[in-house]
């Protein structure tokens, strides 16, 4: 394991304001790349979202880090709130640079062994499933990211865990 010196770093964040704590944020050791912020529109600012490109490689790469909390896959209120996700994640995707996106999307109902287009607007993991469908998006977390409860899935039997915590790359 190799120590980075935090003189040799860049932190870039999003801190959560209401509730007080939380956050997303990205650190990138200078000596291997150069990465610079990606100004995220304000009409998004109540969003837990940061992203930064990196530029100093042969194709310019975009990482995106999000957190979604946690709620009911059919809660208004939820889907409303992924919708705007999906149109900010949109946005930061309308580009021709590589894209990594990941975070803690807490979207449970998404089979990713066999991620299919799914027609129901009304859910969130069908909200969140169509965005990554269209942008060509490979999930790369194969194993549950949580294991501490069990997850009764509208579909089927409650299962021992989740994957919660994804990766994507459009390349």
């Amino acid at each position: 394991n190799t120590r980075l010196n935090k003189t040799h770093c860049s932190i870039f964040r999003k801190d959560r304001n209401i509730p007080l704590g939380g956050g997303v944020w990205i650190i990138v050791n200078d000596l291997s790349v150069k990465a610079v912020n990606v100004q995220i529109d304000p009409s998004f600012s109540d969003l837990d979202i940061v992203c930064i490109d990196i530029v100093n490689t042969n194709q310019r790469i975009r990482v995106i880090n999000c957190y979604r909390p946690p709620s009911s896959d059919t809660d208004v209120t939820a889907v409303v709130s992924v919708r705007k996700l999906v149109k900010c994640l949109e946005q930061l995707c309308e580009t021709d640079a590589t894209i990594v996106l990941a975070g803690d999307f807490n979207m449970p109902y998404i089979n990713w062994n066999c991620p299919i287009l799914i027609s129901d607007i009304d859910r969130c993991s069908a909200v969140f499933n169509e965005f990554i469908c269209l942008f060509a998006f490979n999930q790369y977390i194969t194993e549950n990211t949580r294991y501490n409860k069990t997850i009764l899935c509208d579909a089927g039997p409650a299962t021992p865990g989740s994957i919660l915590d994804l990766v994507f790359c459009n390349d």
